[in-house]
């Protein structure tokens, strides 16, 4: 039986090839796709933020390849943004944060409010979700979905002569 001069570099080739794609594999499951925003959800798609105890928050979970700048927010039909989290620093890690309805503060078209809103909760409708994260370079992704708000006790409260006194 006489074997072929390149029987020895034929195996040798397919080796190499085996221990290229076993090392490209485990360096996948490692690190990952090679994207910095990952594994992004929303545990509900919709809330009734009325304090009734059913349904009024919901979970929003991600992870981050790397250090990155996170924005979320809720976009309504009308394109505005309501912003839950605007421009926080954050570490490599998976994170998780309860959703309220609550977002920064703004005003209703044609609303007459005497002094400054800090926060609101959103009124009833239909978002679009977004998790932003901003990293080094270029490094800019989003995630999206859908996130419908209902039965909300929109009304904006308003406080009147208040006021703080120390008794001593």
């Amino acid at each position: 039986m006489q074997q072929s001069k390149f029987f020895p570099v034929l195996v040798t080739l397919i080796a190499l090839v085996v221990v290229a794609v076993a090392a490209a594999a485990g360096w996948r499951i490692v690190r990952g796709d090679g994207s910095l925003l990952r594994d992004v959800s929303v545990q509900h798609e919709r809330i009734t933020p009325n304090a009734d105890g059913s349904d009024d928050i919901t979970l929003i979970s991600y992870d981050l390849a790397g250090n990155a700048t996170v924005s979320i927010y809720f976009e309504g039909t009308d394109g505005e943004r309501y912003y839950f989290r605007r421009d926080e620093p954050r570490g490599a890690g998976e994170y998780e944060v309860y959703f309220s309805g609550v977002v920064d503060g703004y005003r209703l078209p044609g609303e007459e409010v005497q002094g400054q809103i800090l926060a609101r909760l959103l009124q009833d409708g239909d978002y679009i979700w977004v998790v932003e994260a901003s990293g080094e370079g270029p490094r800019n992704e989003r995630a999206t979905g859908h996130l419908t708000i209902a039965e909300a006790d929109a009304a904006l409260p308003e406080i009147r002569d208040f006021s703080l006194s120390r008794h001593t």
